[in-house]
């Protein structure tokens, strides 16, 4: 399979030096050491963050990040993201089609769908009207719910089957947005039961994607390219971010500023007009996969050397309080 994981960017994450150092069991209870574990997902629910990772691990932190806790995930295949619908309800997608769900803010997990026998990855997930929700992944794999609980493969004929839909999300309930590989960006309106093609500036692979309103769209990918649409995609414009790193992972502060992070450690945060980015100084690391803020104002990044802890606080680091003057 020449365009598997790799492709999706994440395979500087597996390197050899990280899995020399990967202990900890799927499911291993109390005592977590995060800072070795690899992790590719965070996001924040409540005063609480939730990070998944490689074997099944789902840490918790309730204090910013500085100490975390390991909950059983019931499954030994790698994460790949976490995403919340409420206060309570969040999923966790990955490997081997796997789907988790959470009705207490993360303290317990259920798995709800597994193929094992697919070898095939979950990227993305988000919620649909009236309790639904739907995952996609590599190949054009996709599985949608009516309920969030019951899953089924969904099959669509605009989708490309041969494409890495790397990113998903929803701008508003029913309107639906996903980025992926070859700079394909696809729009639903009816909660995924049609789509529509939209023609996009650049054919480099796209990682992620940010709603900043109903028709006011992220998008980020290969070699530090980030995309702007204010038309729901009818026009794209560049943001200038300084680096040829791809970027991974997003999310906007309570500020209303976008903090991207990626490839090489990279770290970058916009202005208020998100028309530019600069770096975000903190220690030096491989990878940063994905980024959440935390209860204290402070970034908590995970990547290739796991997430902050009280002993190694490597991703742990405040934001500035306004973009460097150029």
């Amino acid at each position: 399979m020449v365009r598997t994981f790799v492709a999706f960017a994440f395979s500087v994450l597996l390197s050899a030096a990280v899995s020399a150092v990967q202990t900890a069991a799927a499911d291993a209870p109390a005592v977590a050491r995060p800072h070795v574990s690899l992790m590719l997902g965070i996001a924040r629910v409540g005063d609480r963050l939730v990070a998944v990772g490689e074997r099944g691990h789902i840490l918790l932190s309730d204090d910013s990040g500085h100490t975390w806790r390991a909950v059983p995930s019931g499954t030994d295949a790698t994460l790949n993201a976490v995403r919340f619908v409420n206060t309570k309800t969040g999923f966790v997608v990955g490997w081997d089609a796997t789907i988790l769900r959470s009705d207490d803010a993360g303290e317990t997990w259920a798995k709800e769908n597994s193929d094992p026998s697919a070898d095939n990855a979950l990227f993305a997930v988000a919620a649909l009207p009236n309790g639904g929700a739907l995952a996609v992944g590599a190949y054009g794999l996709a599985y949608s719910s009516t309920d969030g609980k019951s899953w089924a493969i969904e099959h669509n004929d605009t989708l490309d089957p041969d494409a890495h839909m790397n990113s998903l999300f929803a701008p508003a309930p029913g309107h639906l947005v996903i980025a992926g590989e070859s700079g394909s960006v696809y729009v639903s309106d009816d909660a995924g039961k049609t789509w529509k093609h939209l023609e996009f500036p650049y054919e480099g692979s796209l990682f992620g994607g940010l709603a900043l309103g109903p028709q006011d769209w992220l998008v980020y990918g290969l070699r530090g390219h980030v995309f702007r649409t204010k038309d729901g995609g009818a026009h794209w414009a560049p943001i200038e971010t300084g680096t040829t790193q791809g970027m991974l992972g997003a999310t906007r502060l309570k500020d209303g500023r976008v903090v991207l992070v990626g490839n090489g450690g990279v770290a970058l945060v916009s202005d208020l007009a998100l028309t530019r980015f600069s770096p975000i100084s903190h220690p030096e690391t491989q990878t940063l996969s994905e980024v959440a803020e935390a209860p204290d104002g402070r970034l908590v990044a995970v990547g290739d050397i796991g997430v902050s802890t009280a002993d190694v606080a490597i991703e742990n680091f405040p934001v500035p309080a306004k973009v460097a003057d150029k």
